[in-house]
């Protein structure tokens, strides 16, 4: 007897690991959740984007289509079959690319927990930073499948920063921009980076505030004249909505190429801030 009972036992767990594994299996698929899809989470061309929202699959063809004719990349196949292996219905889910940058790759980065309540779709990034660290860069990129009922996204980072994305919902017709406040972003801090690569690339790492729950990074504009490079980052938000008083950040890292001279010096101004490097 003790026997037939043990059977039944295997049975009825087996039979409930099969059912957790279609429910997890179908997560990807369900408009109603948040999942991440398959990638290499570091690589080096992730540097030549920024985090993004794709909410159609002509866009994301145009995507992998400019993915395809840049440069510096480790596996850049890898990459392309990864994405060509999604299956992602954009009338139902949009599609978040999120980018992180370390500067250091000694530095351990995790995906924590995922979560979508309210429309807002939530994830957390773990770091472990140890006491003494490489100097390379290190990027980091995470796809999400959203269901189009989330509008933000928010990503919360281990050092207490949080950044927001904003997510389009089913039926958005967009806003005109006289219903638009578009501001100079206030900038906390502007980094250069020299990728130790050949040819020699140089990129900004920019961090921007965002003053309260309705403002969002809006775009950046780069020029150059002789040795001086501005770079202006803007905020946009919609005019007499309320909104939390709460105080955020976003990530920006710029890529500048490596058409500059050895030896030379240049300025780079962000906004208010002013920083400079030689060019190696």
């Amino acid at each position: 007897m003790k026997k037939y009972v043990v059977i039944l036992l295997a049975l009825i767990i087996l039979g409930m690991g099969m059912l957790s594994g279609c429910t997890s299996g179908n997560l990807q698929g369900d408009p109603s959740q948040i999942s991440q899809l398959s990638m290499p989470a570091r690589e080096h061309g992730y540097g030549n984007f920024e985090s993004m929202v794709i909410t159609s699959q002509s866009e994301l063809d145009t995507f992998v289509s400019e993915v395809n004719a840049q440069e510096n990349w480790n596996n850049k196949t890898t990459f392309i079959n990864d994405v060509a292996s999604w299956r992602i219905d954009f009338a139902e889910s949009n599609l978040v690319l999120y980018r992180h940058t370390e500067g250091s790759g000694s530095v351990g980065v995790t995906l924590g927990d995922l979560a979508l309540s309210d429309g807002i779709a939530s994830v957390n990034i773990q770091r472990n930073v140890p006491g003494v660290g490489t100097a390379d860069m290190a990027y980091y990129c995470y796809a999400f499948q959203v269901g189009r009922d989330a509008s933000e996204m928010e990503i919360s980072v281990a050092n207490g920063d949080s950044f927001t994305m904003d997510i389009p919902r089913a039926g958005d017709d967009g806003v005109p921009a006289t219903d638009l406040l578009i501001l100079p972003a206030p900038i906390h801090d502007v980094q250069v980076n020299i990728a130790e690569s050949y040819p020699v690339q140089i990129f900004v790492y920019i961090k921007g505030g965002l003053s309260d729950g309705a403002t969002r990074f809006n775009e950046l504009n780069v020029s150059q004249s002789g040795n001086t490079i501005d770079i202006e980052v803007t905020t946009r938000r919609l005019k007499d909505v309320p909104a939390t008083m709460v105080y955020g950040y976003f990530e920006k890292n710029v890529a500048l190429g490596s058409n500059f001279t050895s030896g030379q010096t240049y300025t780079v101004n962000v906004n208010d801030q002013t920083t400079s490097f030689v060019m190696p």
